[in-house]
């Protein structure tokens, strides 16, 4: 029986090409980026080379892409000091983990009710904002741009401008996004 993968919007299998670039870099730039030898300068300058693609496209200046282990690192150390948090339960574990973490240490969280359709609206994130009052400014947004399981595309550029009109950070975790819709 052939197995039938319905999983494709949270993971897919290794394109050639990148399993390619992988094992380039595994045999050509393994060394310590941050030595000084010629197998470290190798290793640096792929990692900048990687950098700049990144930036690239993503539209940002190399300074603002910082490398983790993957997304779930990446969104804890965007929301660890967050010190007041509107996000949902719809947000991928990474986001909600971190969140009921944050509760339980005392800081502000509060959870929105998405649509029946899935959908974070940016009227519910506004109304949020408000019940922060004081706490608003410096708090943080988190909203995935598109669900790793339903697909469903959340209005980030509404949900962007509610916030900076609070005075709070977007922390969009756009891993679903790369490659499926154009960025900006």
């Amino acid at each position: 029986m052939q197995e039938l993968y319905l999983d494709w919007n949270a993971t897919t299998p290794l394109h050639p090409r990148a399993l390619a670039a992988m094992q380039e870099a595994a045999q050509q730039t393994w060394g310590n980026p941050a030595s000084l030898h010629a197998a470290g300068r190798r290793a640096r300058a792929k990692i900048e080379d990687v950098r700049e693609g990144v930036a690239a496209l993503l539209g940002l200046s190399t300074r603002d892409v910082i490398f983790t282990s993957g997304a779930t690192e990446a969104n804890n150390l965007a929301l660890q000091g967050a010190t007041a948090l509107v996000t949902s339960r719809l947000e991928h574990p990474s986001i909600t983990k971190v969140a009921e973490a944050l509760e339980r240490a005392g800081r502000r969280v509060l959870w929105l009710a998405p649509s029946p359709a899935g959908v974070v609206g940016p009227e519910a994130v506004g109304e949020a904002l408000t019940t922060l009052g004081a706490d608003a400014p410096g708090a943080t947004v988190a909203l995935m741009a598109v669900n790793h399981e339903t697909g469903v595309v959340q209005p980030i550029a509404e949900v962007s401008e509610r916030a900076h009109a609070a005075g709070a950070r977007l922390h969009v975790d756009a891993v679903q996004l790369v490659g499926k819709r154009p960025l900006d």
